[in-house]
C-alpha cells in the first residue's frame, strides 16, 4: 500500500503548493508579457510561467528560465535569478537527476543569501532537503527542513511553516517515529486551520491517516480520509479528491476488500483522466494492476501495468520507469516464466541501487530471492532474502521485514529445515496480524500450516491451513487458496479422512488451473505484442513529425533571412537620418539639463545643511535638558516624607527616558551599538521595569502583571534591555484605557532556541498597515498623541544588536501585543520560579502633615457618616474642600475621587483612615 502514499508525500516536500499546468493562468501571463511592464515585472512573469509548466513541460521551463537569467543579470535582479535556479532544480529532481537538482538548489540558496532574501532562502533549503529525501539521507533532509522552518518562523511565513512541519513529520514517519510524526502533523494542521486553507487541511488529514494505516488503525484512518474527502468535495479540489479516493481504496485493499478498493480507485481514475494528470494516472493504473494481480487476473493486471509504464517512460523519470518495470516482471514470475522474470528483476535491482532508492532495493532483493526459490536455488534465495531483511530492518519497513521472513521461511522449508521455517513464518504472521493485513496474513498462515505438516504437528497444521484458506477465500487471493488446499488434502489423508482429502485436492486443481491456463498466457502474449507494436508505431510517428518540423523550420528560416535583408537596407537609411536629428536635439537637451542639474545640486546642498542644523539643534536641546533633569531626579529620589516628590521623580525619569531615546536614536543611526553584556535575570529586569512605570499605571488604575514559570539568565546588556522594557510598558500604559490590565509575559521557544518577551495591553490596537512603520524613527500612529516617535525605533536598534527580532500582533479595538525575542545561547540557564504571576498594583500612600489633617478633620467626619456607595453625598462634601492653601491635600482629594470612580473600596477606606 504505498505507491499513492509516497507520491502524495513528495508533493508536500516540494513547496507549500502543488505546481500544475493551468491553461487559463498561462494565457493570462502571456497577455501580461504583451503589456508595457518594466524589466523586473518581466522577470517575475517569466518565473511564474516556468512554475506553471514545472510538472508538464521541462522544455518550456528551460526556455523561460533562460530568459530570466539573461534579463535578471542585465538589471541586477538576483532574487529573480534565484527563483529560476530553483525551477531548474525542480525539473531535474522530477526526472530523477538528484545530483544536478542539488547543485541548482544550492545555487539558488547562495544567491538568496547574498540578496538577504529570507523567502528565497527558505525555499532553497526546502529543495535541498527534498534531494536528500529522495536519496534516503533522512538526517540531512531533516536538518535542512529545520533550517527552512527557522527562517520561515523568523519572517512569520505561516504557509511555509505549515509545509516545513509537514515535511519533518514525513521524515519521522519514514523512521517509524509515529508519535513525533503526529506531533509535527498536528502543528501543520493548526497552521492550516489558522489560515483557513481548506486544501492544506484536507492534505494534512490524509497524511495523519497514513500514520494510522502504518499502525494498523484502519477505522481511524478511514475517518480521517473521509474528513479530507468531505473538504475536497465541498471545495471541488480535484487533486484532493483523487488523493482521498485513492487513500480510502488502499485501506480497503489492505483489509482484503478488493471490490471496494477497485470502486474507489476507479472514482479517482475518472477525475485524473478529466484533469489529464499523467502522474496520478500512472499511479492509479499501477494500483489497479496490483489488485488484479493479487486476485490472479494476470492479463488485466498486465494491461494496467503497461499503461503505467508508458506514461512513466514519457516523463523521463528513471526511478518511476524502474518501478513500473518491476511490476511487469512480477507477472512473468507468477506465470512461471522464471528466466525472463529473473533477468528483468536483476536489471531492476541494479537500477534501484544506482538510484540509491533503498525501498526499491529491498523490494528488488526480495523479488530476485523469490525467483531463485522457484528455480530451486534455495541457498541463493536465502542470500537475497537476508539482504532484503537487513535493508528493511535498517529502514524500519515492517512490510519489507514480513516479506523477508516469509521468503526465508520458504527457503528453509525447501531445505527441510522445518523448525527454522516455522519460526520465520510465526514472526511474519505476528507482524501482519499487528498491522491488520488480512490478505497478507492469509499467506503467512498457509505457510505456517505447511511447516506444521512437515513437523508432523497435524492438528496445528489443520488449524493454520483452514484459517489461511478461509481468509484467502474471503479476501480473494486464489494463490493462497491453491497452496493451502494442496497441503490440507495431505493433512486429511494422513489423518485418515479420504473424503475431505479428495475435496481439497479438487479445490487445489481448480485454483491451479485458473491461475495458470493457456488462455491467460495467450492474452498476455497478445498484450506484449500490442505494446511492442504501439511502441514502434509511436517511435515512427515521432521521427516523421521531427522530420516535418525540421523541413518547415528550414523554409521559414530562408524566408526570414530574405525579408530581413530587404528590411535591413531600408532601416539603415532611416537610421542615418534619425541619428542626425537625434544629435541636434541631444545638444540642446544637454545644455538645458546642465542648468537644471546645477539648480538641483544647489537645492540639495541647502537641504543637507538644514538637516544637519536640525540634528545639531535636537542634540543641543536634549543635552541641555538632560543635566537639569538628572538634578531633579537626584533631589527627589528616596524622599518618603513627601509623596509629591515621588511623582516629580517618576515624571522626571519618564522625561529622562524620552531624551535618552532621542540622543541614542540619533547616535546609533550613524554608529553601531556597542553592547556591555553580562549574565542577567530576565525576570528581575522585568520586575524593575514594572516598578518604574507603576506610578503611571496607578494614575489610570491599570493593574500590572508579570507572568512566567521560569527565570531565564542570558548574556545581554542589562541597561539597554531595561530601557526597551520601560519603553514598551510606557507605551502600553499610555494607550490602555483606565481600569484595565497590562501583562509582561515570557515564553521559551524550543523550536527556534529563543526566549520571547511579550507586553500585552488592552488598548485601541494598531491598524495592520502601520504595524511595520511604527518601528521607524519619528513615526507616529496618531499625530495628536504627542509622541516623539523614537521609543520603538530605539527598541528595534537594541534588539537587532542582540541578534533578536521585534514586532507587534494587534487587532484594532482588541489591544496589542508587542514582543521581542532574544537567542538562547549555550550559556543560558533556566530556573523554575515559585509562582507564575506577580501583581504590581499597590495601594497609593499620601503623606499628610498635622496642619493638613487638622484642616481635613471636619470634612472626614461628614464623609464617614455615609457608606461607600453614597457617591453623590461624598462628592458634595469633596467639592466643599478648598485645597488652595494645602497643596498636599490636592493629591489626597484627587486620589479619593479616583477611588470612588473606579469603585476601589480598599483604596477609599485606606485614604479616609487618617
Amino acid at each position: 500500500m504505498n505507491a499513492f502514499y509516497k507520491f502524495y508525500a513528495v508533493l508536500w516536500l516540494i513547496t507549500t503548493g502543488a505546481f500544475a499546468q493551468n491553461t487559463h493562468t498561462i494565457d493570462s501571463l502571456q497577455k501580461v508579457l504583451k503589456t508595457d511592464i518594466n524589466n523586473q515585472a518581466k522577470v517575475n512573469t517569466y518565473n511564474r510561467l516556468a512554475a506553471a509548466y514545472l510538472d508538464t513541460d521541462s522544455a518550456k521551463v528551460a526556455h523561460y528560465t533562460s530568459l530570466v537569467f539573461r534579463l535578471a543579470q542585465d538589471i541586477g535582479y538576483s532574487k529573480g535569478a534565484a527563483k529560476a535556479w530553483f525551477h531548474l532544480g525542480w525539473v531535474n529532481l522530477m526526472k530523477g537527476y538528484t545530483t544536478e537538482a542539488g547543485e541548482h538548489f544550492k545555487e539558488s540558496l547562495q544567491i538568496s543569501q547574498k540578496a538577504r532574501d529570507n523567502d528565497g532562502i527558505g525555499t532553497a533549503y526546502n529543495g535541498i532537503a527534498l534531494v536528500y529525501y529522495y536519496q534516503s539521507q533522512w538526517d540531512k533532509s531533516l536538518h535542512y527542513h529545520q533550517q527552512a522552518l527557522k527562517i520561515r518562523t523568523q519572517i512569520d511565513d505561516k504557509e511555509g511553516m505549515a509545509a516545513s512541519t509537514h515535511n519533518m513529520a514525513l521524515i519521522y514517519k519514514r523512521w517509524g517515529k509515529y508519535e513525533k510524526a503526529l506531533e509535527f502533523f498536528q502543528q501543520s494542521l493548526r497552521l492550516e486551520i489558522a489560515m483557513a486553507n481548506q486544501k492544506g487541511i484536507s492534505e494534512t488529514y490524509n497524511s495523519i491517516g497514513n500514520i494510522q494505516v502504518e499502525r494498523g488503525n484502519y477505522s481511524e484512518a478511514l475517518t480521517l480520509y473521509h474528513k479530507a474527502l468531505k473538504i475536497a468535495l465541498k471545495s471541488q479540489h480535484q487533486d484532493g479528491l483523487i488523493t482521498s479516493y485513492a487513500n480510502i481504496a488502499l485501506v480497503y485493499d489492505e483489509q482484503g476488500s478488493y471490490q471496494k478498493a477497485l470502486e474507489f480507485f476507479k472514482r479517482a481514475l475518472v477525475i485524473a483522466k478529466k484533469m489529464g494528470n499523467k502522474r496520478k494516472l500512472a499511479i492509479l493504473y499501477s494500483n489497479l494492476g496490483r489488485i488484479y494481480r493479487r486476485q490472479g487476473d494476470y492479463p488485466t493486471a498486465l494491461k494496467y501495468f503497461y499503461q503505467s509504464l508508458k506514461i512513466e517512460q514519457k516523463s523521463g523519470n528513471q526511478l518511476r520507469v524502474t518501478k513500473a518495470t518491476q511490476r511487469i516482471s512480477s507477472i512473468y514470475g507468477l506465470q512461471g516464466d522464471y528466466q525472463k522474470a529473473l533477468k528483468l528483476y536483476q536489471q531492476v535491482l541494479k537500477d534501484f541501487i544506482q538510484l540509491k532508492y533503498q525501498k526499491g532495493v529491498t523490494e528488488g532483493y526480495s523479488s530476485v530471492g523469490a525467483i531463485y526459490l522457484q528455480l530451486g536455488d534455495y541457498q541463493e534465495a536465502e542470500v537475497y532474502y537476508q539482504k532484503a531483511l537487513d535493508v528493511s530492518q535498517k529502514m524500519v519497513l515492517k512490510w519489507g521485514i514480513t516479506r523477508s521472513y516469509l521468503g526465508l521461511g520458504k527457503a528453509a522449508l525447501q531445505q527441510k529445515q522445518y523448525s527454522k521455517a516455522e519460526s520465520f513464518f510465526e514472526k511474519a504472521l505476528t507482524i501482519r496480524k499487528t498491522l491488520g493485513q488480512k490478505a497478507l496474513s492469509a499467506e503467512a498462515e498457509v505457510n505456517l500450516g505447511i511447516a506444521y505438516f512437515w513437523l508432523k504437528d497435524y492438528l496445528q497444521a489443520l488449524k493454520s491451513l483452514k484459517k489461511g484458506i478461509e481468509t484467502a477465500a474471503k479476501t480473494g487471493v486464489p494463490a493462497n487458496v491453491r497452496d493451502g488446499a494442496e497441503y490440507l488434502a495431505k493433512v486429511y489423508e494422513v489423518m485418515g479422512q479420504p473424503q475431505k482429502a479428495l475435496e481439497n485436492y479438487i479445490l487445489f486443481k481448480q485454483m491451479a488451473d485458473s491461475l495458470l491456463n493457456k488462455r491467460n498466457i495467450q492474452k498476455i502474449t497478445r498484450l506484449e505484442t500490442q505494446y511492442a507494436a504501439q511502441k514502434r508505431e509511436d517511435s515512427l510517428k515521432q521521427v516523421q513529425v521531427q522530420k516535418e518540423q525540421a523541413m518547415q523550420a528550414d523554409i521559414r528560416q530562408r524566408k526570414t533571412t530574405q525579408q530581413a535583408t530587404y528590411m535591413g537596407l531600408v532601416l539603415s537609411g532611416l537610421l542615418i537620418i534619425v541619428l542626425f536629428l537625434f544629435y541636434r536635439v541631444q545638444q540642446r537637451s544637454n545644455h538645458k539639463l546642465g542648468q537644471v542639474n546645477k539648480a538641483l545640486e544647489q537645492a540639495l546642498q541647502e537641504l543637507k545643511a538644514l538637516d544637519s542644523f536640525k540634528e545639531r539643534l535636537v542634540g543641543m536641546i536634549a543635552h541641555d535638558l538632560k543635566n537639569p533633569l538628572q538634578a531633579i531626579m537626584g533631589l527627589s529620589a528616596d524622599q518618603p516624607n513627601h509623596s509629591y516628590l515621588s511623582a516629580i521623580y517618576q515624571a522626571a525619569r519618564r522625561m529622562h527616558l524620552l531624551i535618552l531615546n532621542m540622543l541614542d536614536t540619533q547616535k546609533y543611526t550613524q554608529t553601531r551599538i556597542s553592547l556591555n553584556t553580562s549574565s542577567q535575570s530576565l525576570h528581575q529586569l522585568g520586575s524593575n521595569a514594572l516598578e518604574q512605570v507603576q506610578w503611571f499605571a496607578q494614575a489610570k488604575n491599570i493593574k500590572l502583571f508579570q507572568v512566567t514559570t521560569q527565570d531565564v539568565h542570558l548574556l545581554l546588556d542589562g541597561q539597554l534591555i531595561s530601557r526597551v522594557l520601560m519603553n514598551l510598558l510606557h507605551n502600553a500604559v499610555k494607550f490602555t484605557p483606565e481600569n484595565s490590565g497590562i501583562t509582561l509575559k515570557y515564553e521559551v521557544l524550543a523550536a527556534t532556541q529563543e526566549i520571547k518577551v511579550q507586553v500585552i495591553d488592552q488598548g485601541v490596537g494598531i491598524n495592520p498597515a502601520q504595524q511595520q512603520a511604527i518601528f521607524e524613527p519619528y513615526h507616529q500612529v496618531n499625530a495628536h498623541q504627542g509622541s516623539t516617535g523614537l521609543g520603538l525605533a530605539f527598541c528595534k536598534m537594541v534588539i537587532d544588536a542582540h541578534q533578536g527580532r521585534i514586532g507587534v500582533d494587534s487587532v484594532v479595538g482588541q489591544g496589542s501585543t508587542f514582543w521581542f525575542t532574544l537567542p538562547l545561547a549555550n550559556e543560558a540557564s533556566l530556573e523554575v520560579l515559585p509562582t507564575n504571576q506577580s501583581s504590581y498594583t499597590q495601594t497609593l500612600d499620601i503623606a499628610l502633615g498635622p496642619e493638613d489633617k487638622a484642616f481635613l478633620s471636619p470634612y472626614l467626619s461628614q464623609i464617614k457618616e455615609y457608606e461607600f456607595y453614597h457617591l453623590t453625598k461624598i462628592r458634595e462634601i469633596l467639592d466643599q474642600i478648598d485645597v488652595a492653601q494645602h497643596p498636599q491635600l490636592a493629591l489626597w482629594k484627587e486620589a479619593l475621587r479616583e477611588a470612588i470612580i473606579t469603585s476601589d473600596q480598599q483604596q477609599y477606606e485606606h485614604l479616609i483612615d487618617i
